[in-house]
């Protein structure tokens, strides 16, 4: 069995990677990056031989390739929760759906010689990990992975055997300390607020917004929060199967009226220009703008760090070398592809393959 780069290592965006068996294929995730080179390094005659397309969730740099690739010939059935589904917004007809219920992970046996096993990666809602078994082989994808979420949930991965394992690595070599950086974000809010201005957050239409505000929500000083739409009817939901808290305290964004709050909108690049031009108002009243991942080239919120209208502070919402070494320490993995990171990894261990876009690995 073949396992084919196309996307998402050595890169933030368009994670893709093509499983190649007896000149048929599965496509695991289809991300969208930035750039010319935006999509999968895959060609039509690969593209019209997969057969599936496992989404592990819906943001766009593992989801944002899907229309692209059903405009270049795929044909195949997309796999993936119905939250995510959801999110995506894409109509196509032939779109499995896996259930998801309190006890997981679950099994499913999609033919004689594809099943899978799948959980919830606490990244946000709708996401999950794959174990998937095709032709006697064994491959985790990880997706984007948090076994400690303060709002999500996450089912562990945990003593099993695989050939290959793709595992998110987004952080890098970087040290994480979550106390640390929750205490940096509490305490420039704290400070903002308290001198009678805003802070402004974008982020996420699914994930992270709901950690942070529920952060906020955790504090003695009780912070005044409005949301957008989307991250308001989120915050409001109690969602059992997805989530083991219920986020309290946001008021809808369209009643704010210039008081002193914290202010979440779900365009994390700030692309959109009422969004950019209400950062730029917020920062000349005084106020915060607070990115809080990673941020894109040639976007509205890098041009905001340029000018240092903004200040950035990582919420940690996926794993570093440590946290990967200790999940390849849990399990038992012939070969390990580290993804979602930018640069080089100083693999201290030699735990991981060397690898590429455009890499093809043999197990």
């Amino acid at each position: 069995m073949k396992l084919f780069i196309a996307g998402g290592c050595r890169e933030h965006g368009r994670n893709s990677f093509l499983l190649d068996d007896r000149d048929e294929c599965l496509l695991i995730d289809c991300g969208k990056g930035e750039g010319d080179f935006c999509f999968p390094q895959l060609n039509k005659e690969q593209i019209r031989k997969i057969r599936c397309l496992f989404l592990t969730h819906s943001h766009k740099d593992h989801s944002g390739g899907i229309e692209w690739l059903i405009e270049n010939g795929f044909h195949g059935s997309i796999i993936s929760t119905e939250e995510t589904r959801t999110q995506c917004k894409i109509d196509y007809e032939s779109w499995n759906i896996l259930p998801v219920a309190e006890q997981m992970p679950l099994f499913r046996q999609l033919d004689p010689s594809l099943c899978i096993r799948y959980g919830r990666t606490g990244h946000c809602i709708g996401s999950i990990w794959f174990l998937i078994e095709w032709n006697h082989k064994k491959i985790i994808f990880t997706g984007d992975y948090k076994e400690k979420s303060p709002v999500y949930i996450s089912d562990r991965i945990r003593n099993i055997s695989a050939d290959c394992a793709v595992i998110d690595c987004a952080y890098g070599n970087m040290k994480i300390d979550s106390v640390k950086l929750e205490e940096e974000l509490l305490n420039t809010t704290e400070k903002t607020i308290h001198a009678g201005r805003s802070v402004y957050m974008p982020i996420p239409k699914f994930g992270r917004g709901l950690e942070i505000i529920q952060t906020l929500n955790k504090t003695e000083n009780k912070f005044l929060v409005y949301a957008d739409r989307n991250i308001y009817e989120q915050a409001k939901q109690r969602n059992s199967l997805w989530m083991n808290t219920a986020v309290v305290s946001v008021r809808p964004f369209e009643t704010w009226n210039g008081e002193p709050a914290v202010l979440f909108v779900s365009d994390p690049q700030l692309r959109k220009k009422e969004n950019y031009e209400l950062a730029v108002k917020i920062y000349k009243d005084g106020g915060a703008i607070l990115l809080t991942g990673h941020v894109y080239p040639n976007t509205g919120a890098e041009q905001l760090l340029d000018k240092r209208y903004a200040g950035q502070i990582l919420y940690p919402v996926h794993m570093n070398y440590h946290e990967v070494c200790d999940f390849v320490k849990a399990n038992h993995i012939s070969s390990v592809v580290l993804n979602h990171y930018a640069g080089e990894i100083n693999d201290k261990k030699h735990i991981a393959l060397d690898v590429a876009i455009g890499t093809t690995i043999e197990f």
